[in-house]
């Protein structure tokens, strides 16, 4: 087990919060669901000749991808990689942000002790969060510091697809359990609205009074409900 015991309680951020907390972080919203977007554009060019695990893999690999691309354009963030661990790395701050694909409770803050990834992490992930690795050393999983008014440190941007919408949540976690191969707790639950296929074209701009957020991609209709778990 690992020495770090997770928080009692997850500071929360809702949905109407979110953007103005992430970013703080140099993260715009936009972009995450931009990869969003772009995971669920990938998967769905995909026929049965596939294999079943293809949509999954092929969503994360796209996503991934994108995001990486969106937060280097920005010049604050770089893609890191440590041990075939895909992460962001933030210039300034140093922390970081990597995607993982969550359970249920993802989106969610009626889970006691919060989301899990949907597969325990073998070895190599495992060794990518030691102390002498720069992912995830011990010292970004301990209470963090504040930088620029946004908190340094680990990062994850956690999502389900449910197969009705995608849930989405970009959270801080408390510590790493190797024998388990999961996240022992979170410090900071983000939660972002969640991402549904829908009538709206993602590239539209509407006025203020319209609500539709602009930027999200191209080429995929989808609609932003807000979570009520």
């Amino acid at each position: 087990m690992s020495d770090l015991e997770p928080l009692l309680t997850a500071q929360i951020v809702p949905p109407d919060r979110a953007a103005d907390f992430l970013r703080a972080m140099d993260i715009e919203i936009e972009d995450l669901y931009a990869a969003v977007t772009a995971g669920e554009r990938a998967a769905d060019a995909l026929d049965h000749f596939a294999p079943p695990m293809a949509p999954g893999f092929v969503r994360w690999v796209e996503l991934v991808a994108e995001l990486r691309r969106r937060l280097a354009a920005t010049g604050r963030w770089f893609p890191d990689n440590r041990r075939g661990q895909p992460a962001s790395r933030h210039i300034a701050s140093r922390r970081t942000l990597t995607v993982m694909s969550g359970d249920e409770a993802t989106g969610s803050a009626g889970s006691a002790h919060g989301p899990r990834m949907v597969r325990r992490k073998g070895t190599a992930t495992a060794d990518s969060f030691r102390p002498d690795e720069v992912l995830f050393p011990l010292a970004d999983l301990r209470p963090a510091a504040r930088f620029d008014g946004a908190l340094a440190g680990t990062w994850v941007l956690l999502y389900c697809d449910d197969g009705a919408a995608v849930r989405l949540e970009v959270s801080q976690p408390s510590g790493f359990d190797e024998d388990s191969g999961q996240f022992t707790g979170w410090m900071v639950r983000v939660f972002l609205d969640d991402w549904r296929p829908g009538d709206r074209r993602p590239g539209d701009r509407r006025s203020p009074e319209a609500g539709l957020e602009s930027g999200l991609g191209a080429a995929t209709d989808l609609q932003l409900f807000r979570s009520v778990a």
